[in-house]
């Protein structure tokens, strides 16, 4: 079975609604620039469409209620991130708002906290006579106000004290490897939640099953009871495909958070917008306060 004309740009599409940044018909519209040729609702139809999560829809048949089954056919998208899709089109999950672009001069923007008034400092550049200046300020009336490039340059100072030195490396690598099994225990704990919960459903079945044989409930009532239920083993088995087992290389990965924390520095100095606000939150979940 083939993937309906324009998969390729449903693909881009549900992972933009996934993101929650654009609404359908701005996503549309990006799609038909990409060469997509489809109207509003063959789009709408084609998103709902289990198809590119490599399933097919068996219609029901005598006493047979209609079931999704795993096709033949490659999917171009995960289970995952189709039923994610089909929760955010459903209104069951909260719409994010727009992601703010950031200036790539700020990048401790909304990291830090005014040491005057305790609010969180906002960014923006000001244009002098020869370039723009960016400075980190506060929103009110406080009139806290840093140059930007001095307050970059302190926190990569700061930054430096993080890297450890070759004595302590022994120290730091016990450290890693516990949160590192704290993180792993974590993922089987999903497992287990999620083999857990497909045991219930398969007993509500067979309870289901039980009472109707027991003339306790209607044929239409088990029906039903047993299309809700397995398609929510479906959506359950398919979380558990997605959650990694546990097989990990500890020693790579290991190896690898040691070589990244030495090289914490240049990591931030030189990658790229994305990567220094990773670092920074990571080091600092809490808003930062700056002393002067």
């Amino acid at each position: 079975m083939s993937i309906p004309t324009g998969g390729r740009d449903n693909e881009m599409g549900f992972e933009e609604i996934a993101a929650c940044r654009f609404n359908t018909e701005q996503i549309l519209n990006m799609a038909r620039k990409r060469g997509l040729k489809c109207c509003k609702n063959n789009f709408w139809v084609a998103i709902r469409n289990p198809v590119y999560c490599g399933k097919i829809h068996i219609p029901k048949y005598r006493d047979e209620e209609s079931i999704f089954v795993q096709g033949k056919h490659e999917s171009i998208i995960s289970s995952t991130l189709f039923y994610q899709v089909q929760e955010i089109l459903d209104g069951r999950r909260k719409k994010q708002r727009t992601k703010m672009v950031v200036d790539t001069k700020l990048p401790l923007r909304v990291f830090l906290v005014c040491p005057r008034c305790g609010r969180v400092l906002t960014g923006s550049a000001s244009k002098g006579k020869y370039k723009h200046y960016h400075y980190y300020h506060c929103i009110t009336s406080c009139g806290c106000r840093f140059p930007a490039e001095r307050a970059n340059q302190l926190f990569s100072k700061e930054l430096r004290k993080f890297v450890p030195q070759s004595p302590f490396r022994d120290i730091f690598r016990p450290a890693l490897e516990y949160y590192f099994e704290a993180q792993t225990k974590s993922t089987n704990d999903e497992r287990k939640s999620l083999l857990s919960q497909i045991d219930a459903y398969t007993e509500l079945i067979r309870e289901a099953r039980k009472c109707l044989f027991q003339n306790k409930i209607t044929d239409q009532d088990y029906y039903e009871s047993k299309e809700e239920y397995e398609q929510s083993i479906a959506k359950l088995e398919d979380r558990l495909r997605e959650v990694p087992k546990k097989n990990y290389n500890i020693e790579g990965i290991l190896e690898k958070g040691m070589k990244n924390l030495s090289q914490l520095d240049s990591l931030y100095e030189y990658g790229g917008i994305e990567t220094q606000q990773q670092i920074i939150s990571s080091i600092y979940p809490e808003k930062t306060r700056i002393y002067w």
